[in-house]
């Protein structure tokens, strides 16, 4: 059995939300679902929209930070070799620390909101499947 990754955390209240209790007949099933799955939706989709918009907000911070650093390492290369060739000043952007955490935060940004996107497929699945029993 596949257990969940140790960093993934699973709040209680999206947990019951995909939770089916298999003994109970469809027509509970159904007025169970009709109830909880539209307020756990849209909880869900406030935090994949909040999730969305840190992923942007990350990229946009991966942009400015790109586009300042070009800036000052092509001056830099300017002044010790006379001239700056576009590889240069992108390996010098690259592996600048700021660049580079600029680089991570939107990594996780981005895991975020397809970690968000992908609870809400589940309790879009959940309510499927319920609703194919009635």
């Amino acid at each position: 059995m596949e257990t969940m990754p140790k960093d993934v955390v699973l709040d209680d209240f999206f947990k019951s939300s995909i939770s089916v209790n298999p003994d109970l007949p469809p027509t509970v099933l159904i007025a169970e679902a009709a109830r909880k799955i539209p307020a756990a939706f849209a909880y869900q989709n406030e935090k994949y929209a909040m999730a969305l918009r840190g992923s942007m907000m990350a990229d946009l911070g991966v942009k400015n930070i790109e586009a300042r650093l070009r800036i000052e390492k092509r001056e830099q290369i300017m002044l010790v070799n006379g001239k700056a060739t576009e590889s240069m000043v992108e390996s010098e952007v690259q592996r600048d620390p700021s660049f580079q955490n600029a680089k991570m935060i939107a990594i996780e940004a981005e895991v975020q909101a397809v970690l968000s996107r992908g609870r809400m497929e589940a309790i879009r699945m959940t309510r499927d499947m319920i609703m194919q029993l009635g």
